[in-house]
């Protein structure tokens, strides 16, 4: 009884932080399209699923309860690592015979993958303790990880779309490399300044208001600035500033007003 108490209590907290986010924003991108573009094909989209920006609630939502109840089977480290390799392969297997589903649901196994990655790393100090870091050999690992990245990209021109499983295995292991030398780089901020570290949290703890709203924001800009600017680069810049500014504003009125559509409940 109270494991089943259990279950339905995390149910329940991961629907409220992510499938009615998901559900409100997939909403409100539909409206601002039909409004942009009355023969814009609604139907189609809800076949397919959201536009990009949010489609990785769902996978999340149905990633974060298979992983529970994988780890009430069996929560043994070593259990977890040839789990995952068996849903890497299943991505694999999926990816290689184009295999696909509506509302990008053949991206589970690649969202489970990290998923489990960032799970185990939890027993990795640099991620759980800022005391006691050697920032000298953290910042080091992580320029050095972010550099590979950077190269592979430049080099391969190689397009990872985690939305559609277009991911080769070397694509996990940059995406891995990418991911640590950001935390790495996060550790290292966390310690050194307090204000920085509670910014980053806050952002962290927010990161659905940006998300959401970010593509939504940079297709009105195109729309609306883009052919009064007088250089991309111009552009760009504007577009960023409106873009972190708004989704910013709508964080903080969010938090206050509408804490639903961001996962969040009434204070």
């Amino acid at each position: 009884m109270g494991g089943e108490k259990t279950f339905t209590l995390f149910l329940q907290t991961r629907f409220r932080q992510l499938l009615v986010p998901y559900v409100c924003f997939f909403i409100i991108i539909l409206v601002v399209s039909l409004l942009q573009k009355p023969d814009f094909d609604y139907i189609t989209t809800i076949y397919n699923g959201p536009p990009p920006a949010i489609w990785f609630l769902l996978d999340l939502f149905i990633v974060e309860i298979l992983f529970w109840i994988v780890n009430r089977i069996n929560s043994n480290t070593y259990f977890h690592i040839i789990n995952i390799f068996i849903v890497l392969f299943i991505g694999r297997w999926f990816e290689i015979s184009n295999i696909s589903f509506p509302y990008c649901l053949s991206s589970i196994p690649v969202c489970y993958v990290f998923y489990g990655l960032g799970f185990l790393s939890r027993q990795f100090d640099f991620i759980t303790s800022y005391q006691d870091i050697d920032r000298k050999k953290t910042f080091v690992y992580a320029i050095t990880q972010l550099f590979i990245v950077m190269l592979y990209v430049i080099i391969t021109k190689n397009h990872t779309d985690l939305m559609f499983n277009h991911i080769e295995l070397r694509g996990y292991i940059t995406a891995f490399l990418g991911t640590s030398g950001i935390v790495g780089l996060s550790v290292i901020i966390q310690s050194e300044s307090n204000k920085m570290g509670r910014l980053l949290r806050w952002i962290g703890q927010n990161s659905i208001s940006f998300i959401g709203l970010n593509c939504l924001l940079i297709g009105i800009c195109d729309i609306i600035i883009k052919p009064y600017m007088p250089s991309f680069s111009v552009y760009k810049g504007i577009q960023f500033i409106i873009t972190i500014s708004v989704c910013a504003l709508f964080a903080l009125f969010a938090n206050r007003y509408i804490p639903f559509m961001v996962g969040k409940i009434y204070k």
